[in-house]
């Protein structure tokens, strides 16, 4: 870049400016005012948050409530029956019988498809807590995010207008060309507008990160991310995906198994007493259920189909939940890389904007010199913001997708 070595009361003026630009806006003060009229949350509180819905804790309510009726199966499953039948003979008459049927194993294929089938929808529900953990948890860093650059654009646009104010009284005392006073106001436009398009994606953000939280209004990220933790620990057990698979496998095989039992042949069991004329008799009965059709044979089909369909799948996540082990170490060690990049770039940014500060007095510096350094020292600042988010998530998704906080 060609350099004007000449004073110029308009380089001095800019001088002033210094504090508004020097120095990296990532760290910013406790003090500024969030953008938005939604409530902040914490990334640890959304977590937690999106467990919470009201769909999930209903269900677990539901679930609790069924585990002691189905602990009670096996009991109720016998169903004795009486029958009094009051008639008339030669005088008053009656009889009164009782009986019981008995299918083997029946009441234990029942119980063992009702547990069955409450272990799994217990499991669909931790898939849909992960689920709804990631959710959230890209939602809140997003609003991070887009807060995060519109804080930075708020120092870039207060630094465009103070040197467009004093490109003003520089052309005023006659001391700017029209090249530098168009450039202090082209790049107070510039920003001015970037500004806007940055407030339109914090209220986008913080609308969605209301909708995941089931709010009724938008929420924002509040101002710190959460701690690092480093490295995360490789998750133990079956990944949720094939463990709620499993589920549904073990699920299906045992509705089989109750629907074969439930088509065995009855018997019948009792004892008949009657009492006519004076007479009295009693009788043992017994029975058998001659029956007829498939007997539970197309149901304990359908259902075992349903089994080998789920134990394929179950092994299928297994083995994309191995290579998604692989994809989220590659992507921390990128994004820790990256992270450090943009660091040494913004400071690299901030060092050449005080030189170029420092040489504006001596006049060896045009103001487009200076735009153009606040410009990509802007650019650093975002760039290196979206890669603090990124090694964010790098770090917390192998936990929010485990079944833990993340954090």
């Amino acid at each position: 870049m060609c350099r004007a070595r000449r004073s110029s009361p308009l380089l001095l003026l800019v001088a002033a400016t210094t504090t508004l630009a020097g120095g990296s806006a990532l760290a910013a003060p406790a003090h500024d005012a969030p953008h938005g009229e939604g409530p902040a949350v914490s990334f640890a509180d959304a977590v937690a948050e999106a467990a919470r819905s009201p769909e999930l804790v209903a269900i677990e309510r539901a679930l609790r409530d069924a585990a002691p009726a189905t602990a009670r199966r096996r009991r109720d499953a016998l169903h004795p029956q009486l029958e009094v039948s009051p008639g008339w003979s030669d005088g008053p008459a009656w009889q009164l019988a009782l009986g019981v049927g008995l299918t083997g194993g029946v009441a234990d294929a029942a119980a063992e498809a009702s547990r069955a089938g409450l272990a799994a929808t217990a499991a669909r529900v931790r898939l849909h807590q992960r689920d709804r953990r990631l959710e959230v948890g890209a939602r809140w860093l997003a609003s991070w995010l887009a807060h995060q650059r519109l804080r930075l654009a708020d120092r870039e646009l207060e630094a465009a207008l103070e040197l467009e104010r004093l490109a003003g009284e520089a052309t005023r005392l006659g001391a700017a060309t029209r090249v530098e006073t168009a450039a202090a106001t082209a790049y107070r436009l510039d920003a001015a507008a970037r500004h806007l398009e940055l407030e339109g994606e914090a209220i986008d953000a913080d609308l969605a990160l209301g909708a995941a939280l089931a709010r009724p209004g938008p929420v924002r990220a509040s101002a710190h991310l959460p701690p690092s933790v480093g490295a995360p620990a490789p998750a133990a057990g079956l990944p949720i995906d094939a463990a709620s698979q499993r589920a549904s496998a073990t699920a299906a095989s045992a509705a089989a198994a109750a629907a074969l039992a439930a088509g065995r042949r009855r018997w019948e069991l009792g004892a008949r007493i009657e009492q006519a004329s004076g007479a009295a008799a009693g009788y043992v009965t017994v029975g058998i259920d001659l029956g007829g059709g498939d007997r539970g044979r197309h149901a304990a089909s359908s259902e075992r189909i349903r089994a080998q369909a789920a134990s394929g799948e179950a092994e299928l996540a297994t083995r994309r939940a191995e290579v998604e082990a692989w994809r989220r170490r590659h992507d921390l060690e990128h994004a820790r890389q990256l992270a450090a990049a943009r660091a040494a770039q913004v400071d690299a940014l901030v060092a050449w904007t005080e030189a170029l500060d420092a040489a504006r007095a001596a006049g060896e510096v045009l103001l487009g010199d200076l735009v153009l350094a606040r410009r990509q020292l802007a650019t650093a600042e975002a760039e290196a913001a979206s890669a603090a988010a990124a090694l964010t998530w790098a770090e917390v998704e192998p936990g929010l997708a485990s079944g833990g906080g993340g954090r």
